[in-house]
């Protein structure tokens, strides 16, 4: 009974956050994404409702969503080429499926609230992604069960990617995942300790790849 009571407090307090970090900036890597304007993130692991406040809230954007098969070609090639994490084939990474406005599976299309339109402005935001008109579809994996998942502000089950296999399953909220954040391309760069900002490559670069990155730099 403990547990479970704790289970439920979580819940609400991880779906009621509601407003912006006070920075506004990015903490990690951006990479040109599908859309014009936008970028790619990978978040660290975290659960489903934390991983959409963070986008939402801390980088200013929504989990990645594909409206072409050509935007998770692009997925795939960002988590092949991240220098942050190592990822091995039990990796997922949560991203934007589910129910979309008009009550179907889809790709979800997210409109900014009134907190990230003072944030964002909606010019931008509809500039950089847009409306799709048709979400890719979807290869599931064999024991996905995509009627867990329901319309809801606070999802008991969301979707997540696998990148080995450019295939989707269903999880629990609860469970920790990486995740894939869309944001306007915009937003400043801010490294975590004993990384450094690549203005160039707008990247974020441990010591050893730094130097690397100098030495390659000096032999051009």
């Amino acid at each position: 009974m403990h547990s479970f009571s704790s289970l439920i407090l979580v819940v609400k307090s991880e779906c009621t956050r509601d407003k912006p970090r006070k920075e506004g900036f990015l903490r990690s890597t951006c990479i040109p994404g599908f859309y014009e304007g936008s970028c790619l993130i990978i978040l660290e692991k975290q659960s489903l409702h934390d991983a959409i406040k963070t986008c939402k809230y801390d980088y200013g954007g929504r989990l990645a969503t594909a409206p072409t098969k050509d935007a998770i070609q692009i997925w795939i090639r960002t988590i092949y080429f991240n220098t942050k994490y190592t990822f091995d084939n039990d990796t997922r990474f949560w991203i934007g499926y589910g129910y979309n406005h008009q009550n179907e599976y889809g790709f979800i299309y997210e409109k900014p609230n009134e907190v990230m339109e003072k944030y964002i402005g909606t010019s931008i935001w509809a500039r950089v992604f847009g409306e799709p008109e048709k979400s890719a579809s979807v290869q599931w994996e064999n024991n996905a069960n995509d009627n867990l998942l329901v319309s809801s502000y606070c999802p008991n089950y969301g979707v997540v990617f696998n990148h080995k296999t450019a295939k989707f399953d269903i999880k629990h909220f609860a469970e920790e995942h990486y995740s894939l954040c869309e944001t306007p391309r915009w937003a400043k760069l801010q490294c975590d300790r004993e990384w450094h900002l690549v203005p160039q490559l707008r990247m974020c670069l441990k010591a050893h790849l730094l130097q690397l990155h100098k030495m390659m730099k000096n032999l051009i």
